[in-house]
């Protein structure tokens, strides 16, 4: 893979347009850096043998590293005067440049103008840290008496103006210590059970000490106290205050979004969030709506195409699943699988994981066992992924069912063996998975009253989950025996 490529592949067409004018109207080596440019913009992979014997009678090919260097600096220079007006923060920063150039040229009213002007910019646009930057500057003019000259109350302003940027900047960065000591106990979920591991998160963080905002003014500091809160009852399995959590950060973001309308908020996050809420507490209508919201969401740029791309299918097989209309979840697929082959090596792991797993899921519940198998098999012999343990050996289980299913029994004992000493090596083997293995298990010795021995396995899982003391078996592996008991 070569970075100089990928940057080229992610421009738009209106993007690839301006950094081939850009390249012309302001290198002298343009010839150079628009040849090679545009060689490698047809390439649909990189390939850099292919690359020197096309162009070897162009003397920049003897200083190629060089030169393709100077074109990657060059792109993003382009990229930056492109997006100058269009991105906030590089409008606001730019502008602080321009308050210091007029400073350093002794033009104090005109700095102050200007200073006036960004300040309210960085207020509306939530730019605290650079608005600290500023206020600094404003603080020092008039320390020296180049400004608003023996104004008392001015000087008092600015003091209380920086008070009030500092605690806001406080109590933000107190939200995201919390919610990162979160994210880092959630990396480690696997090391415990259901129970264990409620009550290390309780035990960590004391949800009385995550205190409301002394503002109700910041669309970014409520957000950010209610993420923090969201994240918490997730962890904790609170699903119910997780969703109100959530639907007060959807609310928020939306209200900024009408406030803020260049800035560049995360909605695809904000609702992906939201409809996960939603299916916890099987909100369906609630998570109908805001599938349908995410589909109108702009999506111009390769992120926000791969975060549409994983948040949006991954939230539909969810809903589809949550709501029993497999038929419609299995329609999804194989636009799945083309987005899985277009954006490869760009899709984050844990993403690729749940994509493969729910997917395989409408096509079980669909009896399409083959394809089952197939996306299944994607994650089961992928060395490479290390994360996701307990879905991964979700999967595992997933395979079991499937070979009840086909009805294929005669390796059913060897898969039992070697599917739990995975779970075993891994330490996730609860009362529910014990009672999983013992009833395959009995289920090919005794193969009589197998309708009541399903209801009896259904309740006592069932049972389990709601004790935490299910590790693997999910609500999936339940709606199977729940199936099987009628």
């Amino acid at each position: 893979m070569n970075d100089l490529h990928n940057l080229i592949k992610s421009l738009n067409a209106n993007e690839k347009r301006y950094v081939s004018i850009y390249i012309n109207r302001f290198s002298a080596s343009k010839n150079n850096y628009s040849k090679l440019y545009q060689f490698i913009e047809k390439q649909e992979f990189y390939e850099e043998n292919e690359l020197i014997k096309k162009l070897r009678k162009e003397p920049f090919v003897k200083h190629l590293a060089v030169t393709k260097h100077y074109l990657f600096e060059l792109i993003l220079e382009a990229m930056r005067e492109y997006y100058d007006e269009q991105f906030i923060d590089w409008k606001l920063r730019k502008q602080t440049t321009q308050i210091f150039v007029l400073t350093s040229k002794g033009l104090d009213k005109a700095a102050h103008k200007l200073i006036i002007k960004t300040k309210q910019e960085c207020l509306q646009y939530e730019n605290y840290v650079l608005l600290l930057d500023i206020l600094n500057h404003e603080r020092w003019l008039f320390g020296n008496r180049r400004i608003a000259s023996n104004n008392v109350e001015f000087g008092k302003n600015i003091c209380e103006e920086e008070l009030q940027v500092i605690s806001i900047l406080q109590q933000l960065a107190e939200y995201k210590k919390i919610w990162h000591s979160l994210n880092f106990y959630e990396l480690t979920r696997h090391n415990y059970t259901k129970k264990e591991y409620k009550q290390t998160i309780e035990n960590a963080i004391n949800i009385n000490s995550i205190l409301p905002p002394t503002t109700t003014t910041s669309f970014l500091l409520n957000a950010q106290y209610h993420n923090t809160l969201a994240h918490y009852f997730l962890l904790t399995d609170d699903i119910y205050n997780q969703f109100l959590q959530n639907k007060k950060v959807v609310e928020i973001r939306e209200k900024q979004l009408l406030a803020q309308p260049n800035s560049p908020i995360d909605l695809f996050a904000t609702y992906y969030n939201f409809m996960l809420a939603c299916y916890h507490n099987k909100e369906w209508s609630s998570l109908k709506s805001y599938l349908q919201k995410m589909q109108e969401l702009e999506t111009k740029s390769i992120e926000k195409k791969i975060k549409f791309f994983h948040d949006y299918y991954y939230c539909a097989l969810l809903y589809n699943l949550g709501t029993e209309n497999y038929k419609d979840g299995y329609c999804l697929t194989s636009e799945i699988k083309n987005g899985l082959e277009l954006y490869q090596n760009k899709i984050r792991d844990d993403f690729y994981i749940w994509l493969c797993q729910c997917s395989g899921l409408v096509c079980f519940f669909n009896k399409k066992y083959t394809e089952a198998y197939k996306w299944w098999q994607n994650i089961l012999l992928n060395d490479k992924i290390k994360i996701e343990i307990n879905k991964q050996c979700a999967i595992e289980l997933y395979t079991l069912i499937l070979v009840i299913e086909e009805q294929k029994t005669d390796v059913l004992d060897y898969q039992i063996k070697q599917t739990e000493k995975k779970l075993n090596d891994n330490n996730l083997i609860g009362l529910a998975e014990k009672e999983f293995f013992d009833f395959l298990k009995n289920s090919l010795k005794n193969k009589t009253n197998t309708k009541l021995k399903y209801q009896k396995t259904y309740q006592l899982l069932c049972k389990y989950q709601l004790e935490n003391k299910a590790v693997v078996v999910d609500e999936f592996i339940l709606k199977w025996f729940e199936n099987r008991s009628k």
